[in-house]
């Protein structure tokens, strides 16, 4: 009775689709309603509790029935939504930047014998440098002593020549004085130009000359020398004197 009824209600549509909007509440309702109908019907006598229970019995298979109708194309649609959601993908995910491999510097080569000679060199070239400065500073002292000894001869040759003078003047050479004898005569004085010592150093063979000699330097006594220290150091603190009857002083 209740499946023809439901034919029915299916073929009129607007009565079916009200039908199907309410039925999942009005099953809760119902089911609810059973709950409490069991539970009153506890109390009741036998026969009033096969007569209430009968009746929702067979209305909550016709229910049952009509919801399995209805939740069939449900079934129908889930493999196509779980299709749906196969099909779509999830986001891709940026790949990971990969770290560029780090050019690796080539480490240049070094040649020992390179290296030696790069290092002989060097040493050579400082030795060239010291040696080009030596020469030159020595070149500038030689050249400085030339010029001090040749102003240094200069000077002295005007004592020299003042020397000389007193020498001769003083000097009485004997009669038997020939060419070609000579005697030579050391003299030494104190830095005021005094005489010091005199010596004969070479005679001449005559005793009479070489007496003259020495006689003509102690006559002198003092002579007139530079003040300049090293220059009397140098020329004037010991000198010989050659004395000929034609040259006096050598």
């Amino acid at each position: 009775m209740m499946s023809v009824s439901l034919r029915i209600l299916q073929n009129f549509n607007p009565m079916y689709l009200a039908y199907r909007e309410y039925a999942i509440p009005l099953i809760c309702a119902v089911a609810l309603h059973v709950i409490i109908i069991i539970f009153l019907a506890s109390k009741w006598d036998f026969t009033d509790q096969n007569r209430s229970v009968v009746r929702p019995n067979t209305i909550q298979t016709s229910l049952i029935t009509l919801q399995r109708k209805r939740q069939t194309p449900k079934k129908a649609a889930e493999p196509v939504a779980r299709q749906a959601r196969q099909n779509v993908r999830p986001p891709a995910l940026p790949e990971p930047r990969k770290l560029s491999a780090r050019k690796s510097v080539p480490v240049p080569k070094v040649d020992p014998d390179l290296e030696r000679r790069k290092l002989q060199e060097t040493i050579r070239n400082k030795r060239l440098t010291e040696m080009r400065q030596l020469a030159f500073d020595q070149a500038i002292e030689t050249e400085s002593e030339h010029l001090i000894d040749r102003s240094s001869s200069n000077e002295a040759m005007g004592y020299v020549d003042g020397i000389y003078s007193l020498l001769v003047a003083n000097w009485s050479r004997p009669p038997s004085a020939r060419n070609g004898m000579s005697a030579t005569i050391r003299v030494e004085l104190f830095p005021n130009g005094e005489l010091n010592t005199v010596s004969l150093i070479e005679s001449s063979g005559y005793e009479v000359f070489d007496r003259s000699a020495l006689a003509a330097v102690r006559k002198a006594r003092k002579f007139k020398v530079p003040s300049d220290t090293p220059l009397f150091e140098k020329q004037f603190r010991s000198f010989t004197l050659l004395f000929k009857p034609e040259d006096l002083l050598r």
